[in-house]
C-alpha cells in the first residue's frame, strides 16, 4: 500500500529591500536588488529574517542559497551551483559537488534555532518514504542540471523555487522543462515550480504561473499575472496516482 504526500506551491510578490513587508510572505530582500547585494546590511538584514533563501558569505565570497527548515530549525543550506547570467556580477556559484561542510551560524540566528552550526551542501534528503530534491531557478535551464545527478540518486520529488521573468511562450518552455524532468530516464517522479510574481524593483516582470508535475503530466498550474499578494494553484486540481517506485510513494494533489 502506497502513501500519500500533499504538495504546496505558491507565487509570491517580493518588493526588494523590503524586508518588513517581505517577512509576511516567507522572504526577505527580494530578488531585484541589484547592487545593494554588495551593500553589507542587506547581507546583515536577509540574516535577521532568515527563512526562504539567504545572501552569506563563506570564505569571503558572496553566495545565494536556499534553506531547508523544519519548524524553527535549518536542516541544511544549499548553495545555488549554476547561476543566471545576470547572477555572476553580485554571487559566486558553488563548486563543490555532492561535499558537505559546517556553516557556523550568526548569534542572532543561533539564538532562535539553538544551533551553532548547520550543513551546507549539495545533497538530497531521503526519509522513509521518498527522496526530496531541490534545485534553484536557472538550474533546471541548465544542460548540466542538478536533477540529473538527483534522479539518478533516487529521488522522487523536486523542487525549485524560481524568479523566472516573463518572456513570449516561456511559460510554455517551463512546462515543458518540468515534465522532462519527471520522465527522464523513465523513472517517473514530481517536480514543484514556484515563481515569483510581480517586477521587484526591476525592469523584468515575473508572471507568477507555479507548476505541479507528476510523470508525464501537468496536475496543478497557478495563474499568470495575478494581482493579489499570493498566488496558488487552481482551486479544482487534478488528481492522480504516481504508481509506486523507490520508496512506494503515492502522490495526491
Amino acid at each position: 500500500m502506497g502513501r500519500k504526500v500533499i504538495l504546496v506551491m505558491c507565487s509570491l510578490i517580493q518588493r526588494a529591500l523590503d524586508f518588513d513587508g517581505n517577512f509576511g510572505e516567507n522572504t526577505k530582500n527580494g530578488y531585484g536588488c541589484a547592487d545593494h547585494l554588495y551593500e553589507s546590511d542587506t547581507l546583515l538584514h536577509s540574516l535577521q529574517l532568515c527563512c526562504g533563501s539567504l545572501c552569506l558569505l563563506n570564505y569571503h565570497t558572496p553566495l545565494n542559497s536556499v534553506c531547508c527548515c523544519l519548524v524553527c530549525m535549518l536542516l541544511w543550506l544549499r548553495f545555488i551551483i549554476s547561476l543566471g547570467n545576470r547572477e555572476f556580477r553580485w554571487f559566486s556559484p558553488w563548486n563543490k559537488l555532492r561535499h558537505v561542510e559546517e556553516y557556523f551560524l550568526p548569534r542572532m540566528i543561533q539564538d532562535v534555532t539553538g544551533q551553532d552550526n548547520v550543513p551546507f551542501v549539495d545533497c538530497v534528503l531521503s526519509t522513509k518514504d521518498t527522496c526530496i530534491g531541490s534545485e534553484v531557478c536557472a538550474e533546471l535551464w541548465n544542460p548540466r542540471s542538478p536533477h540529473v545527478d538527483m534522479g539518478l540518486d533516487g529521488v522522487e520529488i523536486f523542487t525549485n523555487s524560481s524568479a523566472n521573468y516573463h518572456e513570449l511562450r516561456k511559460a510554455d518552455h517551463r512546462v515543458i522543462l518540468c515534465v522532462c524532468v519527471c520522465v527522464g530516464g523513465g523513472g517517473g517522479g514530481i517536480y514543484v515550480f514556484a515563481n515569483q510574481k510581480g517586477c521587484d524593483g526591476d525592469r523584468l516582470y515575473h508572471d507568477g504561473c507555479a507548476i505541479v508535475a507528476i510523470n508525464e503530466d501537468i496536475v496543478a498550474q497557478g495563474r499568470k499575472f495575478f494581482l493579489h499578494d499570493l498566488s496558488g494553484g487552481c482551486p479544482q486540481l487534478q488528481r492522480r496516482a504516481l504508481p509506486p517506485t523507490h520508496g512506494e510513494l503515492t502522490s495526491l494533489l
